[in-house]
Formats: structure tokens, sequence, C-alpha cells
């Protein structure tokens, strides 16, 4: 369906002039919003090929994958207050701008961003890391207290 570029994705994609790689990338640059016939097929398609390999998956690294599998929601909740105070953090004592501002006790418009403010990649990769380390021995006892008790509420957390 993406081939023909007939029906499945609004954006067709176009052989690119850069080379073999980039015209991969357009191929399967599917848009999510609105929803999209490929979109879905594609991520269903990953999930398909995946789950083989996934269902003879053993080791440790597995073990920590499921982990934070067992308890998703709880991962999911959690995660949100850890970064919400590490980004706090990180504008206080790395950026020193003021935490009102984060917060918004400061109204965004009164305050511009820090001017020592630049977006950088490797800075969330090491924020994601520390996140996925922190939240590891939570997410493992919280694993086991639901598995060793029986209470209804348990099982959407």
């Amino acid at each position: 369906m993406r081939y023909l570029n007939i029906y499945g994705d609004p954006s067709p994609w176009q052989i690119q002039s850069r080379g073999a790689l980039y015209t991969f990338m357009s191929f399967i640059n599917v848009t999510k919003y609105p929803p999209s016939l490929l979109f879905l097929l594609l991520t269903l398609g990953i999930i398909f090929i995946g789950w083989p390999i996934y269902e003879n998956w053993h080791g440790k690294a597995s073990e920590i994958v499921l982990c934070y599998g067992k308890v998703s929601l709880f991962f999911y909740v959690i995660h949100l207050y850890l970064v919400n105070a590490g980004a706090c953090l990180y504008s206080i004592y790395v950026l020193h701008y003021p935490s009102g501002w984060w917060w918004g006790i400061t109204p965004w418009s009164s305050l511009p961003w820090p001017s020592n403010y630049h977006p950088n990649l490797l800075v969330a990769y090491v924020a994601w890391a520390v996140i996925l380390i922190i939240m590891y021995p939570l997410c493992f006892m919280y694993k086991n207290y639901k598995s060793s008790h029986n209470y209804a509420w348990l099982s959407y957390l």
C-alpha cells in the first residue's frame, strides 16, 4: 500500500536524491495524526515480527524489561514526577534560573527562556537513562508488593 502511494497516508513517499537510506526513511515516514492506516500497519507489523523473538527471550535483560512491563502504569505515573523534579533541579542548579517559571508560579509570558538554555539531545538521553535507573528499584519493589498482595486496586496500578 505504501509503495503505490494511493491510499493510507496523506503524505506520499518519494525517492530521495541523498541516497537509499533517506529514501527508506521517506518510505517509513508515515503520519500518526490524523489517524493513518499505514501508521497502524507499520507499528503492528513491527510488533508481530518481533513477537516470536520476545517470546523466547530469556536472561537478565528480559527480566529488567518485564519488570517495567508488569507495573507500567506505576512507572508512568511516578516517572512524570521524577522528570518534572529533575527538570526543575536542572533549571536551578545548571542553568541558574529561578524555578518558578517551571512550576507555573511565575507566568510563562513574564520570563523568557534562560539565555544559556540550548536543547541538547545528549542531555535528554542522559536524563532518560537516569530516570530508568532510578525507576528500576521502585518498579521492582512495587512488582514484588503487587505479587504478594491480593488487593483489587493493585490490578489497575
